[in-house]
């Protein structure tokens, strides 16, 4: 496995080798084996060689077919037919997951773009009222002009009284009125 995966052969911990599964996005799903050493038996020691002598083939040495044993290192257990099944399960159930969870995030996405654009109605709806009432109670268009602009001040102004994270404590609904009311303060009338 580190010799196929020589860039990732550091991640590998002690695993000797991996059961991968191409999940078809482009992702795979590996399970991993730890390495162990294993003793294999051979018939003789894979160091004997062919001895010719009056013509005829010999091996060498002569006690070439006792047994012999050799240590080998970083081997694993063999996948079985179980453990593909496993993995398999394993990625059916993470896509099951995924889906769970995006379709969790697409309904948190609907509410959120439902509840801004009800915010957005509604924001228009007040912009359209305040300029019709300072069109209502202002004749030049100068005049006009300068009420909506400090209605809109007003609204503006109250929003982030109401919303700003610097805000130390409550907002008294005193402070909010008067903040409200301001644009339609005429000097010496009191309403």
């Amino acid at each position: 496995m580190r010799e196929a995966l020589p860039d990732l052969a550091n991640d590998f911990g002690e695993a000797s080798r991996a059961l991968c599964l191409d999940r078809g996005d482009g992702r795979w799903l590996c399970l991993l084996r730890k390495a162990r050493t294993d003793s294999v038996a051979w018939a003789g020691a894979r160091s004997k060689t062919i001895d010719i002598s009056d013509g005829t083939a010999r091996l060498s040495p002569r006690g070439s077919f006792s047994l012999y044993k050799e240590m080998v290192q970083d081997t694993s257990y063999p996948w079985l037919n179980q453990d593909i099944k496993l993995l398999e399960g394993i990625s059916l159930s993470l896509m099951a997951a995924n889906h769970v969870v995006l379709s969790s995030i697409k309904r948190q996405q609907d509410l959120m773009l439902t509840e801004l654009n009800h915010r957005v109605r509604n924001i228009l709806s007040l912009v359209r009222s305040i300029s019709r009432q300072a069109r209502s109670h202002n004749a030049s268009l100068e005049s006009y002009s300068a009420a909506r602009e400090q209605r809109m001040n007003a609204l503006a102004t109250a929003h982030d009284l109401a919303s700003s994270g610097k805000q130390q404590g409550p907002v008294s609904v005193q402070r909010i009125i008067r903040l409200e009311a301001e644009p339609y303060h005429v000097a010496g009338r009191q309403r």
